[in-house]
């Protein structure tokens, strides 16, 4: 029974751990994914005609192209729209590109253009706009924290919804969009052949319109119509394909007496060979097995699997699986401990309520702590040199590593943070450890220093084109060297599985060692990732706890982060 015990415990956290390796899809290249939302119902705002037809002939028309369609979302409220944003979040992590579609009402206040949901109040104010509405910048920057190249299609605002004089501190609400200006999560920004692509229906301005005057009742809208059209013959580049697009519209509408030219705001590097349409869609890479992880792998899920326990034969049986183990030590020591007959105690009276035992736990001998100070330093923490005392600078690296091991609370050298600091060791080395040899056939001796192998790395992931595995390679030398600019691209290139399988846990775990020595931009991926449930589970308080390290350490917009959290 207990063996059975032992290989069911064992097969769940290798599971688990394979779960974490393909949660993702394995090759970019392979998926492309839409969100097509279209809106006319407005309950409290003039109702559209056209916004629900453009929807669903964009998702069936992008669909047959290839794209993994989330929807169409047909007149969703605020909070349907944000779970179809959940939605499409999920699915983007690992994609080659993503493409959002919006048909529907929209205001821009102070250059930030706001989405408005069918039940959207009919405000008189910017501060009711901005709480209803949703914003086109977090679309847009959650897409880029995912995927490498975003492309947007706006077709709104169609005319002003809301009052003309809505007016708060002398500023207009205006029914048009405008040009965009936002900051996202910074490492993925201007990164590779990646970039944003964005289409309003509309110049900075101008109305978008929603039919012409001739258009029977169920046409498509003016935009819409016309980009439905170019997309019949998609196998060109995005920039000439819109490009066509925005001088039809505004051909068609001069032609009407009307006047609409749409704009074309290209962030997007390689945007000029970029094609909707792809010639081959290739069937979806086969799942990973257990059998084909690596053996470093196995032998931490086997561990994770039994680590805590109180019975002897579970680290038994984790020797005879791995008798030269990562953890053999530690299991060596937990089986003589649990070994020991516990010392003589008083009985317990028969009316005491019986208290479990707790793990056993002392604080570390001096070669233990030599021990901790070396693993320590592995991780990028600085002890002052492994000398067996505890001096200031190993007192704040136990406490800098107690944020990564998620005890905040536990900074003691003890034998509890003494095994995790051997499992996160154990970790860090499987995400970065390289061969001799590049990708390229580089030697790695050939190129000293975290700053040089990191800056090698970022050549080869900004070269035309990227090179992603030579970029993977790199940053993990630099990153096992202690450079937390690699630690963050490496946690970014696992996210989205660019040179390696996808594994949303080890990068949260380069971003927590990056997030513990003071760096803003890992703690906000964090945030970000344990609010919206991004490749983990989602913890609204853990998400405000990172915001707030990423506020302390200068992010920009962490702050607001986590008030929307606590909100």
């Amino acid at each position: 029974m207990v063996r059975h015990r032992i290989v069911t415990a064992f097969i769940a956290a290798a599971a688990l751990a394979l779960h974490a390796i393909v949660v993702m899809p394995a090759a970019a290249q392979e998926r492309r994914v839409a969100l097509v939302v279209g809106a006319d119902g407005y309950r409290h705002i003039a109702p559209l005609g056209n916004a629900v037809n453009d929807a669903r002939a964009l998702a069936r028309r992008l669909g047959e192209l290839g794209f993994d369609v989330v929807g169409p979302v047909i007149d969703p409220t605020r909070e349907q729209f944000l779970a179809a944003l959940d939605r499409f979040d999920q699915q983007l992590y690992g994609a080659e590109a993503g493409l959002f579609f919006f048909a529907g009402h929209a205001v821009e206040i102070d250059g930030r253009n706001i989405l408005l949901p069918v039940d959207a109040p009919a405000a008189t104010s910017r501060r009711l706009v901005e709480a209803n509405g949703i914003m086109v910048a977090d679309v847009l920057n959650e897409m880029q924290a995912r995927t490498p190249r975003v492309i947007a299609i706006l077709d709104s605002c169609r005319d002003n919804p809301l009052p003309r004089d809505a007016i708060r501190g002398g500023v207009p609400l205006v029914g048009a969009p405008r040009g965009l200006s936002m900051r996202g999560l910074e490492p993925v920004g201007g990164s590779g052949r990646g970039g944003r692509f964005v289409v309003f229906a509309a110049e900075p301005g101008a109305t978008a319109l929603d039919r012409l005057p001739n258009d029977p009742p169920n046409a498509n809208g003016l935009f819409t119509r016309h980009l439905l059209a170019a997309l019949d013959a998609p196998e060109r580049p995005l920039v000439s394909l819109m490009a066509e697009v925005r001088d039809r519209v505004a051909s068609a509408a001069r032609a009407a007496g009307r006047e609409q030219r749409p704009h074309i705001d290209d962030r997007m590097e390689g945007s000029g060979e970029f094609m909707l349409a792809r010639a081959v869609i290739p069937p979806p890479a086969p799942a990973q097995t257990a059998s084909a992880l690596a053996p470093g792998a196995l032998d931490l899920a086997f561990w994770q699997s039994i680590q805590g326990s109180r019975n002897a034969a579970e680290y038994e049986a984790y020797l005879a699986r791995f008798p030269n183990g990562t953890f053999a030590v530690l299991a060596r020591n937990r089986i003589a401990e649990l070994r020991t007959p516990p010392p003589a105690t008083q009985p317990v009276q028969p009316a005491a309520m019986p208290i479990p035992a707790a793990p056993a736990r002392r604080d570390l001998t001096r070669e233990e702590v030599s021990a901790a100070q070396t693993l320590l330093t592995t991780l990028g923490f600085d002890t002052g040199g492994t000398t067996g005392a505890i001096g200031p600078r190993s007192r704040t690296a136990i406490e800098r590593f107690a944020i990564v091991a998620l005890r905040p609370d536990e900074t003691g050298f003890d034998t509890a943070n003494l095994e995790r600091l051997t499992v996160t060791e154990a970790d860090f080395r499987r995400l970065t450890e390289r061969p001799p040899l590049s990708p390229r056939g580089v030697a790695a001796a050939s190129v000293r220093g975290a700053e040089a192998r990191f800056e090698r790395g970022w050549a080869a992931e900004h070269a035309t084109p990227a090179d992603v595995a030579e970029a993977f390679y790199w940053y993990g030398l630099a990153a096992r060297e202690g450079e937390v600019r690699a630690l963050n691209q490496l946690g970014l290139m696992l996210m989205r599985g660019q040179g390696t399988a996808a594994d949303s846990i080890g990068a949260s775990l380069l971003w927590r060692l990056a997030a513990a020595r003071g760096d803003a931009t890992a703690a906000f991926n964090l945030g970000l990732m344990l609010e919206r449930g991004i490749g983990i589970t989602r913890n609204p308080g853990w998400a405000r706890f990172w915001y707030d390290l990423a506020a302390e350490a200068g992010h920009p917009e962490a702050r607001a982060a986590s008030e929307r959290v606590a909100r």
